[in-house]
């Protein structure tokens, strides 16, 4: 098992990005909604650069239910003609985050998420509420994913 090594003041830049913006779903709908990206992204013949982006940006609960906001983010070359059907950027920073690299079984992912949220915690800082995860490799058994986590400044 590799050690995953937390480490700071990282910048997360993306360009020619197409976001989609996921509200309110459940955890059982998340994979519908990804694919469903997926699709577009093949049935629009998107010229994709980079991996897939994959923002949390909160969970609510009411009273049985859970729902969660995501952001799903591809960057792509001709971006600005599909302005109809996402948002669309030419380019996205964010600053001063914390950075981890988790590289092993699916199941195991909870701990990299852990281990940024102890990092926070040991070092009183404070994170903005959002968490970029970079989808680099995935397949059944397998996973790498790139983790960004904003903190704010003091």
């Amino acid at each position: 098992m590799k050690k995953m090594e937390v480490k700071e003041h990282k910048k997360l830049v993306l360009k020619n990005i197409l976001r989609r913006e996921v509200r309110g779903i459940t955890s059982d709908d998340f994979n519908r909604e990804l694919l469903m990206f997926h699709k577009f992204i093949e049935r629009e013949r998107v010229q994709t650069f980079g991996p897939l982006v994959i923002v949390t940006l909160g969970t609510q609960v009411l009273g049985d239910a859970i729902t969660q906001d995501f952001d799903l983010i591809i960057q792509a070359h001709n971006y600005k003609k599909y302005s109809l059907q996402a948002q669309i950027s030419e380019r996205f920073e964010c600053s001063n985050c914390i950075y981890i690299k988790f590289e092993g079984h699916p199941k195991d992912l909870h701990y990299a998420y852990s281990k940024l949220d102890l990092f926070l915690y040991e070092n009183e800082l404070e994170s903005d509420g959002k968490t970029y995860s970079i989808v680099l490799e995935e397949t059944g058994n397998y996973t790498t994913i790139d983790i960004f986590l904003p903190v704010k400044s003091t």
